[in-house]
């Protein structure tokens, strides 16, 4: 494959690293093929909601209760998991039911509703003020930064006329 069909090929979910792409000359189009890219805001998901249930659950423990219990917590959140991922499914069919979300796919649905999750779980963090609100900051701080970039790629793109 030439250079010019590899920078032309859509590469990136999220809109921040599509923003950044477009301005450097590549495909601002949207994918869901990046695997590292999917990976990482997954492990930051994960990572989130983990530490806000950690905290909720063992905080004002001793250490070596703490310590003790972050893997029954690790499991606890993946059971946690499942649930919140069936109940959004539930939640997406009466949405569609209701005429609500007919142009949005299951899957972009279920990522917006977890993205609204985890930025709870983050803002929770960022208010409890421990050394995990760093995380919390991180996580809101890109999420701010991606829909500012979502802004501005809509705004180019009704700017640009030769886009179909």
């Amino acid at each position: 494959m030439k250079k010019a069909e590899l920078r032309e090929r859509p590469r990136f979910y999220f809109a921040l690293p599509r923003l950044v792409a477009s301005q450097l000359g590549g495909n601002a189009d949207r994918t869901e093929d990046n695997w590292v890219e999917a990976n990482i805001v997954g492990g930051a998901i994960h990572l989130i909601c983990y530490a806000f249930a950690a905290h909720v659950l063992l905080d004002g423990l001793p250490l070596w209760a703490q310590a003790a219990l972050l893997i029954p917590v690790a499991f606890l959140v993946w059971i946690c998991w499942l649930i919140v991922l069936h109940i959004n499914s539930v939640l997406i069919r009466l949405l569609r039911a209701a005429g609500l979300i007919r142009d949005l796919s299951n899957a972009r649905a279920q990522s917006v509703l977890l993205g609204m999750v985890t930025t709870a779980f983050a803002f929770y963090l960022v208010e409890n003020g421990s050394w995990l609100a760093l995380l919390g900051i991180a996580w809101v701080a890109a999420v701010a930064l991606n829909l500012l970039a979502a802004a501005i790629l809509v705004v180019a793109e009704a700017l640009d006329p030769a886009r179909e």
